[in-house]
């Protein structure tokens, strides 16, 4: 029996801290480091799609760190900045294309392709709890955004995959999962609060 570990390179809103900065992509499905605009005070803030950004500072610059979502389009994004003393500013940054795997699937069994009247409601159930969590964001100061991966195992299915289920598209695969034996103890990446802990067979961490 195996069971998933999903990992989430989630970036929580509304962080401000110094740390070192994470890996830049700005491509769908990426994360955009933003050097701010601003000039000197305190800690800017900033919003992508009125979503409020992680901002964190390295020496005496301010970046912010911008989460893109896979059905990102390719092109130029606007980024709102609000400073201490209430100048607001918008800067723009581009997003590069990126071409994840496919995995096309052939499945007999049609409740897999097409869910039944009781998965949707599991299926709606389950998005409304991630939902709030992914939702969920507090102010904390020196919060590392290095990972270790949650368990030892190998990787069953990459972030980004591009699912086909007998020849009709899923949405791609939003996490990075590992196979691990069921027995084998998973742990916390970093300190953190963890807003949900599915009680069902997944365990899902979010």
């Amino acid at each position: 029996m195996k069971i998933f570990a999903a990992l989430f390179l989630l970036f929580s809103p509304g962080l401000i801290f110094a740390a070192a900065l994470p890996q830049a992509a700005a491509v769908p499905g990426g994360v955009a480091v933003l050097p701010l605009q601003v000039d000197g005070g305190g800690a800017p803030r900033a919003f992508y799609n009125g979503e409020r950004v992680m901002v964190v500072r390295e020496g005496q610059q301010w970046f912010a760190v911008v989460g893109l979502p896979l059905n990102t389009e390719p092109g130029q994004h606007a980024l709102s900045v609000q400073a201490r003393d209430g100048q607001k500013r918008t800067q723009h940054f581009n997003v590069s294309d990126k071409q994840y795997a496919t995995q096309r699937l052939t499945i007999k069994d049609k409740r897999k392709v097409e869910p039944n009247p009781a998965d949707l409601k599991r299926i709606q159930r389950d998005k409304k709890e991630m939902d709030a969590a992914f939702a969920a964001f507090s102010e904390q100061a020196d919060v590392p955004l290095q990972f270790d991966l949650p368990a030892e195992g190998p990787m069953s299915s990459p972030f980004g995959l591009r699912r086909f289920f007998n020849g009709l598209p899923r949405s791609p695969h939003s996490g990075l999962d590992l196979a691990a034996p069921a027995a084998r103890r998973a742990f916390f990446i970093r300190i953190a609060i963890c807003p949900n802990i599915s009680p069902r067979p997944s365990r899902q961490v979010w």
